[in-house]
C-alpha cells in the first residue's frame, strides 16, 4: 500500500548525501510527504517536498543513486511545494482560469508520460504541475523562459527562446499550476537532458491523486541499507 511519510529526506536516503555535495541543493532540506513501492515492478514513487524548486539533475542523480542502494529497477520523485501563504485582496484577480490557453493556440492530442520521452520524441503533448520557474534576460531585451513540469511518471524541462514583445503571456505561468502543452521534445545540450520548446501552453485543473491502497500491490516502504 502507499504509506503516508513526514520524514526529512537526508534521514530517509543517506545515500544521496555520501560522496557529494552536489546533492544538498535542496535535498537537505527536503521532506518525504509519501512513499510508493511497487514490490511486483521493484519501482518507487516518492513524493517529496521541497523549499525551493531544485535543479533537475539533483532529482535525476537522487533517483539514479537510490536504484542502485535498494536494487530498484525504476524511483520516480515528484516535487511538492508549500502552498503561498499570501491572501488575494478584496477584488483583486485570481488569475487565469483552468482551460485558458496561455500561449499559443488550443492544445490537441491526448498526453504521453512524461517518464516514457526519449530524445527522439519529437512534437508530443505532456501535462504536469510546474515548478522551478525561471527568466533569463540575453541580449536585444529578449529573454528565454523556462520551467519545469513533473507528472508522476517523471519531470521535464521546458524552455523558450522569446523576443521582448512576447513575454507577457508565458509570464503568467507560475510554479504549482497544472499545464497542459505540446511542443517539440529533444536533447538540449545547454541542459545536458531532453527538454520541450513549447508551442502551445494551457491551464488546466490538477487532477486528484487516485488512491491505488486498495489493490494490494503497494506495500509499505521500509528501507534497510545494503
Amino acid at each position: 500500500m502507499e504509506t503516508k511519510q513526514n520524514v526529512p529526506f537526508k534521514e530517509m536516503f543517506p545515500c544521496c548525501f555520501e560522496t557529494s555535495s552536489v546533492l544538498q541543493t535542496g535535498l537537505d532540506t527536503a521532506l518525504v510527504r509519501a512513499a510508493d513501492l511497487d514490490r511486483d515492478t521493484a519501482s518507487l514513487r516518492l513524493e517529496v517536498e521541497f523549499r525551493e524548486a531544485p535543479p533537475p539533475v539533483v532529482l535525476s542523480t537522487a533517483e539514479e543513486r537510490i536504484a542502485a542502494q535498494y536494487r530498484l529497477t525504476r524511483v520516480d520523485i515528484r516535487p511538492l511545494f508549500p502552498a503561498p501563504k499570501e491572501g488575494k485582496k478584496k477584488g483583486q484577480d485570481s488569475g487565469p482560469k483552468p482551460g485558458k490557453v496561455i500561449f499559443g493556440k488550443k492544445v490537441t492530442g491526448r498526453p504521453v508520460p512524461v517518464g516514457d520521452l526519449t530524445p527522439e520524441s519529437g512534437r508530443v503533448t505532456v501535462e504536469g504541475e510546474v515548478f522551478g520557474r525561471e527568466v533569463k534576460e540575453v541580449r536585444g531585451g529578449s529573454h528565454v523562459f523556462s520551467f519545469n513540469v513533473t507528472d508522476q511518471t517523471g519531470s521535464l524541462h521546458v524552455s523558450r527562446f522569446l523576443k521582448a514583445e512576447e513575454g507577457k503571456d508565458l509570464e503568467q505561468v507560475k510554479d504549482g499550476m497544472y499545464l497542459l502543452l505540446s511542443g517539440t521534445v529533444s536533447y538540449d545540450r545547454w541542459h545536458g537532458d531532453i527538454a520541450m520548446e513549447p508551442r502551445n501552453v494551457q491551464l488546466m485543473e490538477k487532477p486528484q491523486r487516485e488512491d491505488k491502497a486498495s489493490g494490494g500491490k503497494r506495500v509499505e516502504l521500509h528501507m534497510h541499507s545494503r
